[in-house]
């Protein structure tokens, strides 16, 4: 442990020039020092072997500026990939519709197992992957949110946007087709139905990694030309998801951007 004040100390007595204390004690005090000094010193710390750390040029401003500098990379970066992610739901959504959803009746079956590749069947450890990053994806298939029995209770129950009153048809008109999510309402009179379009922004980005793994080769084919790639880039796609996962929770708990790095 060391107070504010012998952080100072220590900085001064390795040649970083502090020109305002004052400030200096209230911009640690407000940010994480290891974040703000240790974060930052590789850029800075003098070129000269030494055993001990040595700032021959480098000023507590200097800390400050590269500090400020990485908030901001980070809080671009943040819109950057709400944009993509934004991008990525949309187009899921639109192209699995257009194969399999494309009546009031076949509304939920972007719950159906069946519309979507079973990795374990059909890979199983052959998976490109599968003992690096993937395992966890190829083995529980089963699992996916969309097809959890009480997926579509708890997606109404627990989104106060999805309005029941809205997303639902009558059971005279309807019935839930096999394989699919169901859910009766006010009292067996009506069936919720929720899109996949509306569905798909309660996932998180795992989740919606894990949904591109799944899907069939002609709606990923056809999610990635969104995203001007062809049927040849399908690993490159998802492995770009992975580094895109990654850096965006490094965003969301603040962590130094200027630090980040993935396997």
């Amino acid at each position: 442990y060391k107070t504010v004040k012998e952080q100072k100390e220590i900085l001064i007595s390795r040649g970083l020039t502090i020109s305002d204390e004052k400030i200096f004690e209230e911009y640690i005090a407000s940010n994480n020092y290891f974040n703000v000094i240790n974060g930052n010193e590789d850029l800075l710390l003098s070129s000269h072997v030494t055993e001990k750390k040595f700032y021959d040029t480098a000023t507590f401003d200097d800390f400050v500026r590269l500090h400020k500098f990485d908030k901001k990379l980070s809080s671009d970066l943040t819109a950057i990939l709400h944009n993509f992610e934004t991008k990525l739901k949309s187009s899921i959504s639109r192209n699995f519709c257009k194969r399999y959803c494309r009546t009031p009746q076949h509304t939920m079956q972007y719950t159906n197992k069946a519309n979507y590749v079973n990795l374990k069947e059909v890979f199983g450890t052959r998976y490109t992957l599968y003992y690096d990053q993937y395992e966890k994806i190829v083995d529980q298939f089963d699992d996916f949110v969309f097809f959890k029995s009480g997926f579509l209770y708890s997606l109404i129950k627990y989104n106060d946007f999805i309005d029941e009153n809205v997303f639902s048809i009558d059971s005279t008109v309807y019935t839930p087709p096999e394989g699919c999510n169901s859910y009766s309402i006010f009292s067996g009179k009506k069936h919720a139905v929720v899109p996949i379009w509306v569905a798909i922004e309660t996932l998180d980005f795992g989740a919606l990694q894990r949904c591109c793994h799944y899907l069939t080769s002609d709606v990923i084919n056809d999610v990635m030309k969104d995203f001007h790639l062809g049927p040849s880039d399908r690993e490159l796609f998802l492995n770009s998801l992975d580094v895109i996962r990654e850096l965006r929770n490094k965003c969301a708990h603040f962590s130094l951007i200027n630090r980040f790095c993935t396997p």
